[in-house]
């Protein structure tokens, strides 16, 4: 299935070409796009938390101690978020 968004993706594509098992009847087009719009900004997201912070810890042996990084791995991501935000509302995009 092809969705041509309002606007070009970052990497400057007007469309989206999405493969999908669900059948034509069962769902309108743009609810699988929404979807993977929704699991793209996510994967963003931890992409963008691991190569900032660095965060590849690999000992960490503790169930309690792993869930607490990544919660702190996600409120830091919060505050860049919050903070790339103000900047480009003073600055603009550029």
């Amino acid at each position: 299935m092809t969705v041509t968004r309002n606007g070009p993706t970052r990497d400057q594509n007007p469309a989206l070409h999405l493969l999908s098992k669900i059948p034509s009847g069962r769902a309108a087009a743009a609810q699988p796009a929404r979807v993977s719009g929704i699991r793209w900004s996510i994967a963003t997201a931890l992409f963008a938390i691991t190569t900032t912070l660095s965060c590849a810890l690999h000992t960490l042996e503790d169930p309690q101690a792993a869930l607490l990084t990544c919660c702190l791995a996600l409120v830091a991501d919060n505050a860049m978020a919050m903070l790339q935000a103000a900047l480009r509302s003073h600055y603009g995009r550029k």
